[in-house]
């Protein structure tokens, strides 16, 4: 994606499960990133003070509400004013956005759909997407969030995008809305009878239980090679691990860009 190395600052409790895969991506060879860690802000600002270092990026895992003061993410946008914001907040954060105004909106992204927008972060800083600005409503938000780069990169490879895909789910609007989208990108859209022999499948994982899970296990042993992406709502980390270990490659949270969607199907 970079053709150079990008100074990416990681502040907070960047080892907790649901950071994992944030922090994968930024080390993968895909980002061409220096990263440093600092586990609060004030060790943060003191990269500043002390060193003089000054980040491209800084992303935030906060697990908790209130893990971080009104007066250090203020201190924070201060001496960092340059720089790319992205705070990736936990299960327990997901209402501070109606009850707390803490971090500005346009920086504040659910952990599980964290590496979206850190993709589109990256293109900002290598000048090949227009920046969101800090004030940016929400209907800007939703804009910066979908508009996607027009080639898809991939960490492992890319296999052709006319590689057929099947679609399970029983939501009929998720369904028409996923044909058009994966369509339109190139990917050709298997018949029910084809399902079966499918070797690619967007498999809609909600409402997760006992049935979706057997069936998904007994999909896996009739096509061992087969790569099987699963969407849920609400992709906490045992989720995630739990549908991964009955067979998906992958688990993409539904409102997560379509753009990490394909990026997942074009794995190989």
């Amino acid at each position: 994606m970079m053709d150079h190395d990008i100074q990416v600052l990681l502040i907070g409790e960047w080892d907790d499960d649901q950071m994992r895969p944030i922090v994968e991506f930024l080390k993968s060879p895909l980002c061409n990133n220096r990263i440093r860690f600092a586990h609060d802000i004030g060790a943060a600002v003191r990269l500043l003070t002390v060193e003089n270092w000054f980040p491209d990026l800084v992303v935030v895992c906060q697990s908790w509400s209130d893990e971080f003061s009104r007066s250090d993410v203020e201190e924070l946008l201060r001496v960092f004013p340059l720089a790319r914001l992205v705070c990736c907040f936990g299960a327990w954060c997901e209402s501070d956005g109606r009850s707390r105004a803490i971090w500005p909106l346009s920086v504040r992204i659910p952990a599980r759909s964290a590496v979206a927008r850190i993709r589109h972060e990256l293109h900002v800083l290598s000048e090949t997407k227009t920046p969101l600005p800090r004030t940016a409503s929400r209907d800007e938000i939703y804009d910066f969030d979908s508009a996607e780069p027009i080639l898809i990169e991939c960490q492992t490879g890319m296999q052709s995008l006319l590689t057929p895909v099947f679609i399970l789910t029983s939501d009929r609007e998720l369904r028409i809305w996923l044909h058009e989208q994966l369509r339109s990108a190139g990917f050709r859209l298997l018949r029910e009878a084809e399902f079966p022999s499918a070797q690619v499948v967007v498999w809609d994982a909600d409402p997760w239980n006992n049935e979706t899970a057997d069936r998904l296990r007994g999909f896996r042993a009739r096509n061992p090679d087969a790569r099987v992406v699963a969407l849920m709502g609400m992709a906490h980390p045992e989720d995630v691990a739990f549908v991964q270990a009955c067979g998906a490659n992958a688990v993409v949270a539904k409102l997560t860009s379509v753009h990490e969607l394909m990026i997942e199907l074009c794995h190989s």
